[in-house]
């Protein structure tokens, strides 16, 4: 604690101790709210507890208030002085107002003692019988306590009994309470039982048709939320006819009319939960909710509950697309409204339109594209075109004219989304003759094309792969696309490699030379396993039988017509039955968020310390020169198997390839470096990179002498062992960059890798200061070292 807030405590007990103080209602409110203030910041504020224990005596409620959610807060820490209070709680709980006896049961229940039930329980009877509905309600979640506390004791009372009683109380909040403790004992046993940890201690508590057709008639003096928890109770009760599932559906018609968006989602949970064995009543449902969705849709001031209703419509959307579609201008997006709530109408409308509506949905997302003030919203539209192209192939050439309006708007972001989308338009329609205007405006922009994202320059390098027999320039435009090779994405490459392999097979004479030359490149290249081997495996299979490789490679595919992502079936038929759950929203089941195992990760994540982080590096130093030689003997041996000879017949590598790649994996393997794989994607902020770099603690520094008088080479360096310069600028007569890194696989809170480097060019001498997770510092230092060793 620092002297400022110990000088704030001292002012506090000295406040609570004044006497004008304690006769002043309000200025002894201002203190307490003061304490918690302080408390709720993370300030120790226990020592203040013997005068918040004095002050428990006051007739003030709101003071009361107060009292009693600081002394259950801090009751752990000071025991001996919370037993002090015990009585003065008892006490209290036979006060002659409602509101103290209430607050008083559910603190004494939140005390945190030993021997908390021997004095608790005959306080919690006496609640549970009490005439005040307050009282009862707070009695009824206070045994819910008892029952974690020990399910013994809560046996031995026979509380599981007393609440089944009150399920029939006259205020319907104790109701509720009752219900709610029951189904959470129930789930906790059945839980228990289902590990084998502990047999059941009660009946599992079961909905009966008497019950719920008593909450049901009561539904009129409910408030909203016990209207939802009906809802609730009603899915989990299966009518015995026909009649009954029609006469509950009356009662709860009206329900669906009002204002409140969780009621009627619920609500509509149930009318689909109660007909899903009754197809032709279930098409009704869907008529009879579509207005009210619709309603929850259009007329909500809340963008939260309409993106909740809009999910839903989603999901209903996916199962039955005709209902909706005659109210396809429902979806279109108003002005000013959030982006997200855009996205969710334009997948929406991309399922539902069909030959009546679809030129006015069309339309409508070439307008959104429009939208320049959010980047989101212009990729989520053109997007739409696209699958709605890929769902009705007769429009194809009018989505084509769609795209080839988009490249003529020069701007490179539209044609960079425009071409990423082109490229899943192309999977659905192979036929060269509906594609053709749109590949030849393409080809005439090239030279002007300043591709925005990798995505797009790869989406390009496909299209001349899949299609390069009808572009007469494929070959050479793929060359010189391959100017920077060494400097692209993995991605980028991967697909370079596959593109160029296809073409190769439609036009040899021509791609013989800049394959060899690109397989000689990727071959050399080191720093991606994955594309190492993708070279590899094509290398050996073009040299062993190219016949075979034309058909791995090369073989003409298919024309799809629905995407797996967009129709995974078995995911909606789990997101139906959580309907009216955050899973709809997600669009995942709730067992992927709510899982305890995912729970508890996330805290180990947390809570890595040091000691863990340094066992680790002792493990990394142990046994980790042994694993990188073997891995890379490995991959030696590999290549000097494969040979020197040719990749297939027209097609020749250099003769010095094989020993020239054998150094360069000897020599990464000596160096410890070669065990830190860093991402060749990531991206900082500079707010990132400050907020990162106070929060990383310790920074090591280290100086070396640079042979070389050349920035661009310094940097050039870093890059292409994927160090990136975040800023840089003059300091006086010497250089400083700031520059980051990401370990691969690692979270950005524990992988980032900082730099600050200062360079003075007249005595070429260079002083880095790094900052990373401790378990990569030593490897970390060894890379920065055998790099700038080489400039």
């Amino acid at each position: 604690m620092s002297q400022k807030q110990m000088n704030e405590i001292n002012d506090l007990r000295g406040c609570l101790r004044d006497p004008i103080v304690e006769r002043d209602d309000e200025k002894r409110r201002f203190v307490l709210r003061r304490v918690i203030a302080l408390m709720t910041t993370g300030v120790d504020t226990s020592p203040l507890f013997a005068e918040i224990v004095l002050a428990l005596s006051t007739t003030d409620t709101v003071s009361k208030k107060l009292i009693y959610f600081y002394l259950t807060a801090n009751s752990d820490k000071n025991i001996d002085m919370a037993l002090m209070t015990v009585n003065t709680f008892v006490k209290e709980c036979s006060d002659p107002s409602p509101v103290v006896r209430g607050l008083a049961l559910r603190s004494l229940s939140l005390l945190q003692l030993p021997q908390l039930l021997d004095f608790f329980v005959p306080v919690l009877d006496k609640g549970l019988q009490d005439s005040a509905p307050y009282v009862r309600q707070v009695a009824v979640m206070c045994s819910m306590r008892v029952y974690i506390l020990s399910p013994q004791v809560f046996r031995q009372q026979n509380y599981y009994n007393t609440l089944q009683m009150l399920l029939r109380d006259n205020d319907t909040q104790v109701c509720f309470n009752a219900v709610s403790v029951l189904l959470e004992i129930t789930k906790i046993e059945s839980e228990n039982t289902a590990k084998g940890d502990l047999p059941l201690l009660h009946e599992p508590f079961i909905v009966q048709k008497p019950l719920l057709y008593y909450l049901i008639n009561r539904i009129p003096v409910m408030s909203e939320w016990q209207r939802c928890q009906v809802m609730r109770l009603i899915l989990q009760y299966n009518p015995s006819t026909e009649e009954e599932i029609f006469n509950i559906m009356n009662v709860l018609e009206p329900r669906l009319y009002g204002n409140n968006s969780g009621l009627i989602l619920a609500c509509c949970s149930v009318f689909l939960h109660l007909t899903e064995n009754f197809p032709n009543v279930y098409r009704q449902v869907y008529e009879r909710i579509r207005q009210p969705l619709l309603a929850l849709v259009t007329a909500t001031v809340n963008v939260e509950a309409s993106y909740a209703a809009l999910c839903h419509v989603k999901l209903l959307v996916k199962r039955h697309p005709l209902v909706f579609r005659h109210h396809y201008k429902s979806f279109f997006a108003n002005w000013g409204e959030p982006s997200y709530i855009t996205a969710v109408k334009i997948d929406i409308l991309v399922l539902i339109a069909d030959a009546r509506s679809v030129t006015a949905i069309l339309e409508e997302f070439r307008y959104y594209s429009e939208d320049r003030r959010n980047r989101y919203t212009t990729v989520k539209s053109i997007e739409g075109i696209c699958k709605i192209g890929v769902r009705l192939p007769e429009l194809a050439s009018k989505v084509i004219e769609y795209f080839i309006a988009f490249l003529d708007l020069e701007s490179p972001f539209m044609r960079g989304v425009t071409l990423t989308v082109s490229k899943d338009f192309f999977r659905a329609h192979r036929q060269y003759d509906v594609i053709a205007p749109f590949v030849s405006k393409l080809l005439s922009l090239f030279s002007d094309l300043h591709f925005a994202d990798d995505a797009s320059r790869i989406a390009f390098v496909w299209i001349l792969g899949e299609f390069g027999e009808h572009i007469d320039d494929a070959p050479y435009i793929l060359e010189a696309l391959c100017a920077n090779l060494s400097k692209e994405s993995t991605a980028f490459r991967l697909q370079m490699l596959t593109s160029a392999t296809t073409l190769f097979f439609k036009r040899p004479p021509e791609m013989q030379p800049f394959l060899g030359q690109l397989f000689d490149t990727l071959l050399s290249d080191y720093t991606n396993a994955d594309v190492l081997d993708r070279a590899l495996f094509y290398y050996r299979l073009l040299r062993e039988n190219p016949f075979l490789a034309a058909k791995v490679i090369y073989e003409p595919k298919q024309s799809i017509s629905l995407f797996a992502e967009d129709e995974d079936t078995q995911l909606a038929d789990k997101l139906f039955e959580e309907f009216d759950t955050f899973s709809v929203i997600y669009g995942v089941q709730s067992r992927e968020f709510t899982a305890p195992s995912l729970l508890l990760r996330d805290l180990e994540e947390a809570g890595e310390g040091e000691e863990s982080e340094d066992d680790e590096d002792d493990d990394a130093s142990d046994g980790g020169d042994e694993v990188h030689t073997t891995a890379s003997s490995s991959y030696a041996s590999a290549l000097q198997r494969s040979g020197t000879g040719p990749v297939a017949e027209p097609v020749r590598l250099p003769t010095t390839r094989s020993a020239s790649m054998l150094d360069h994996m000897l020599a990464m393997d000596e160096s410890s470096g070669a065990s830190l794989c860093l991402r060749n994607d990531v991206e900082i902020t500079t707010d990132e990179f400050q907020l990162n770099w106070d929060s990383l603690g310790e920074a090591p520094s280290f100086g070396v002498q640079l042979k070389k008088n050349n920035t661009d080479a310094l940097e050039d360096a870093l890059e292409d062992r994927q160090i990136y310069t975040l800023a840089s600028g003059s300091q006086g007569d010497k250089q400083k960059y700031y520059m980051y890194a990401m370990v691969r696989g690692e979270a950005r809170a524990h992988g980032y890798i900082l730099l600050e480097l200062i360079y003075d060019p007249e005595t070429g001498y260079a002083n880095v200061t790094l900052k990373c997770n401790p378990k990569y510092r030593s490897v970390s230092l060894e890379l920065l070292h055998d790099i700038l060793a080489t400039l």
